[in-house]
């Protein structure tokens, strides 16, 4: 089916499917005129034609709504979001947090998740000259995600939250059901389902085999454990498990990394659009105290390399890492996670790489939480012929 005939089709089903998240979301933060939002206050519906669940919702009133992995994790007052008009700001700071948090509270997410029991940052509104006040506070709290955001503006003259955006992995849910979907066209550059169910069984034993090498938290793998796969051929096989641990098959058919749900970098993600998932993680998971030496940091990479097979000298781990990144703190939660990598570029100066490898590490409990590699002979194709045409 032609795209744009499938997102004629598709789309109204969507929006049908999305609508009362998007009334509940705008009840949460008590927004006027959406209790519930009418179908005549839509301006514009949009689906995204590679993510049909992934979509944005605009008002005749100017408010701006985007849908992905299950909530909104973008809300936009246009005509009342921060700009250069002057104004009274009729609120404390105090005040202004207060009501941010209320919002965001009624969501539906533990403050394990989004920490607002943590003192949060916050931007005061600017004044010029004596009196002349732009009335906006912006808040932002601390994410369990090192890229994830949560900050809210509110205007403290209206007294109501005009931006929202919570975008972490922890706040994605279940996406809803579209009843009577027609078929969705193949995504360009992966391989059709026939394809990739053929080449599966291989692709796990492999994940399988790994997972035994590595001593990974799995009691067994087959593809009755397999939660979601995509494949582009020849370049990068991804499996993501049902217990939430990520893996992915590179050119040489090799499984050259993995990431557990309780990574807190996720560093080391393949060449297509599946993740690790944890929308059940909290701080709990990631926080602790640190317990090792960066020897034995060192240390542990190496010997992984090794259980794998290969020489840590393949990738200059036999030195120091050309890369530490230690976790800051969240609030008053100490994050015992180390990442490490050794980066070794072309003696030619071009900037390109020629082997890496890199793993995060629960300094806590002395364990990996991902890992991945990459080596001389990366782009040495051996996947298996399956008799299946990608």
């Amino acid at each position: 089916m032609p795209i744009l005939n499938f997102l004629a089709q598709y789309s109204n089903l969507v929006c049908a499917a999305v609508m009362p998240h998007f009334s509940d979301y705008a009840a949460a933060l008590d927004l006027p005129d959406c209790h519930p939002i009418a179908r005549a206050a839509i301006r514009r519906f949009a689906v995204d034609p590679e993510e049909p669940v992934r979509c944005s919702l605009e008002l005749t009133n100017g408010m701006v709504f985007f849908y992905e992995d299950g909530h909104v994790d973008v809300f936009e007052d246009r005509p009342h979001t921060r700009h250069d008009s002057f104004g009274v700001s009729n609120m404390t700071p105090v005040e202004a947090v207060t009501l941010a948090r209320n919002c965001i509270s009624k969501l539906g997410y533990s403050t394990n998740q989004t920490l607002l029991d943590q003192d949060p940052e916050v931007v005061f509104p600017p004044v010029y000259g004596i009196t002349n006040t732009i009335p906006y506070y912006t808040i932002k709290w601390p994410s369990l995600s090192p890229w994830g955001t949560l900050e809210a503006e509110v205007d403290a003259e209206r007294k109501v939250i005009t931006r929202l955006t919570m975008l972490s992995e922890v706040f994605e849910r279940p996406s809803p059901k579209i009843p009577n979907a027609p078929p969705c066209p193949d995504r360009p550059n992966l391989a059709n389902s026939n394809y990739m169910l053929a080449l599966l069984p291989d692709m796990v034993s492999r994940v399988s085999e790994f997972a035994n090498k590595l001593h990974l938290p799995i009691s067994s793998v087959d593809t009755n454990a397999v939660e979601a796969c995509e494949c582009t051929p020849g370049v990068g096989f991804t499996i993501r498990l049902t217990n939430g641990f990520y893996f992915n098959i590179g050119p040489a058919a090799t499984v050259n990394s993995f990431v557990s749900p309780k990574s807190y970098f996720m560093r080391g993600l393949g060449e297509t659009g599946l993740y690790p998932r944890r929308t059940s993680a909290t701080v709990e998971d990631f926080a602790g105290t640190q317990q090792m030496s960066k020897t034995e940091m060192f240390e542990l990479v190496r010997n992984t390399i090794q259980e794998l097979g290969m020489k840590p000298e393949d990738f200059s781990a036999n030195g120091e890492p050309t890369q530490i990144v230690t976790a800051d703190k969240l609030g008053k939660y100490e994050i015992p996670r180390v990442f490490l990598a050794w980066n070794v570029e072309a003696p030619d100066h071009s900037g390109m790489t020629v082997s890496s490898v890199g793993a995060e590490i629960d300094t806590e409990k002395k364990c990996l939480c991902s890992f991945y590699y990459r080596g001389p002979d990366w782009q040495k194709r051996g996947w298996p012929d399956v008799g299946v045409k990608p």
